[in-house]
Formats: C-alpha cells, sequence, structure tokens
C-alpha cells in the first residue's frame, strides 16, 4: 500500500521526499524526520485557527523544520512553507467533511491494519515515526492503545482522501485536470476561510509568518505551473 498524500498529513508525506536524498545524508534526514513527527504531541499549545480547527505549536515547528533539513527550503521561509500547506490540508479536510464523507468504521480499520501492516513488514521509517509517536502517548506502536489512537486519527482525516477520489472520478482519472479542480476548489475556500495566528505564542523565528493568500497555497502553485 502506498503512503497517500491527502491522509498521513504534512510530517509523513515527507517520508517520499527523503529518499532522493543522499546515502550520506539519510541517517541524520531520517532522525529529524522521527523527531519532527511526534511534536504535535509533544508541543500541544495552539498557535493556529483555520476556521474552527487549532493546530498545535509543535505541528508548524516540526513540519517547518523538516522543509529546512531536505533542502526545501531555508529557515526563514520554512515555518510559512509549513503554514501554507497546513492550510491547504486544513481546507481539503473540512471542505471533504462538510459534503458528508465520512468513512465507515469497517474502512478505518481496514486502514490501520494497512499501515500497521506496512509498518511492520516493509516501511522502517514509518514504523520508527510511529514508535516515536507512541511513546509520546505513553505506550508502545504495536500496543492496542495506539492502534485506537491511529483510528481516531484516519477517522478524522479520510475524508479527505474520499474526497480526493471523488474529484479524480470527477475528472476522468486525468491527473493534471484533478489538480486543477483541486486548485480551484481551495481558491475559493480560502477567499472566506477564516484563519487567525497567536503571534505571541510562536516561535521568534516564526512570528513573520501570514495567513497565506491563495497563489501561495501548494495545490494551486502546483497547478498554476503545470500550465501549458
Amino acid at each position: 500500500m502506498s503512503t497517500k498524500k491527502w491522509v498521513l498529513g504534512a510530517i509523513v508525506l515527507l517520508i517520499s521526499v527523503i529518499v532522493v536524498v543522499s546515502a550520506v545524508r539519510a541517517v541524520s534526514l531520517q532522525d529529524n524526520l522521527i523527531k519532527n513527527s511526534s511534536l504535535g504531541l509533544k508541543d500541544t499549545i495552539p498557535v493556529v485557527w483555520i476556521n474552527d480547527r487549532a493546530v498545535p505549536r509543535g505541528t508548524i515547528i516540526g513540519l517547518a523544520d523538516t522543509f529546512v533539513s531536505i533542502d526545501v527550503t531555508n529557515k526563514e521561509e520554512a515555518n510559512q512553507y509549513a503554514l501554507n500547506l497546513i492550510v491547504q490540508n486544513s481546507l481539503f479536510l473540512q471542505e471533504a467533511t462538510k459534503r458528508g464523507l465520512i468513512p465507515t468504521d469497517i474502512e478505518v480499520d481496514v486502514w490501520v491494519q494497512e499501515l500497521l501492516n506496512e509498518a511492520e513488514e516493509n516501511n522502517q521509517q514509518l514504523r520508527d515515526i510511529y514508535i516515536a509517536q507512541a511513546s509520546e502517548l505513553g505506550t508502545t506502536w504495536d500496543s492496542k492503545e495506539f492502534e485506537v489512537y491511529l483510528k481516531k486519527q484516519l477517522k478524522e482525516v479520510l475524508p479527505a482522501e474520499k474526497l480526493n477520489d471523488e474529484i479524480s472520478k470527477q475528472a476522468k482519472g486525468d491527473e493534471q485536470k484533478s489538480n486543477e479542480i483541486k486548485a480551484q476548489l481551495l481558491s475559493e475556500m480560502i477567499l472566506t476561510a477564516s484563519i487567525c495566528l497567536d503571534m505571541d505564542a510562536l516561535p521568534e523565528e516564526a512570528k513573520i509568518i501570514h495567513a497565506p493568500q491563495a497563489i501561495e497555497i501548494p495545490a494551486v502553485q502546483a497547478a498554476a505551473h503545470s500550465m501549458p
């Protein structure tokens, strides 16, 4: 099973980026990714609100640090890039929930088992991330408690995957058309979105961030760059 970008969130999404770096840096980058994947559980102070969704400080810090570690951007811009991606994923998820694309318990159970099997058999990085997250929760990655945690997380974010599939069908499998539909949807959503930042609670290097405009949303940028 391949890790799906709309489901596993910003940190785990970056696993796919790690594989393209040189072997010399692979170990240190993997350690960085594992550390950052659990920061949202360690530092839970809310610093951003996207409509009714609060984002913990650790999530932004961890994602920004991961961007820097894989040379996607410099430290000054990393927090803004992190916020842009989080806003994108949050709005997409909120639209999916609004459309009633709620997963069944059976669907959630199947996804969790596939992820746990992948972590156990094929994906050392995913397993190490789960180990780090479980440790912050005071349990182990192969425990029933962590499985319950994963089910809760997936039930909350799987609507986004369902919307992703719905848009793909609407585009009749045309990836470029699908990306254009997502970009249009996100461009419209951000115009009416309420995005609030607690600047005082942000780390010093993140105090320059701002609520992104439509063109700063990664999916909107990608669609614009792919146009002939």
